[in-house]
């Protein structure tokens, strides 16, 4: 699964951001990338197990400094 984001709403504060794909009812290690401040797009990429579901949840998650948001953009995709 391949996923690009081609733009969000930046948070004010933000000083980098962590986009984590993950696929459901798998051993599968998720998928993470580490955004700047001001990168607004990105590609991410999870390989897929044949024998899965094709559902993936896609969590995007502000930080400020050291401190990490807990309420994060969480998108449930399935791929048919």
């Amino acid at each position: 699964m391949t996923i690009t984001i081609t733009g969000f709403a930046r948070v004010d504060k933000a000083t980098s951001y962590t986009l984590t794909l993950s696929e459901s009812g798998t051993n599968s290690a998720p998928t993470t990338m580490h955004l700047t401040a001001t990168q607004t797009t990105a590609t991410i990429r999870q390989t897929t197990t044949p024998s899965a579901s094709g559902r993936f949840t896609l969590n995007l998650t502000a930080r400020v400094g050291t401190w990490v948001s807990n309420t994060s953009l969480t998108q449930t995709l399935t791929c048919p």
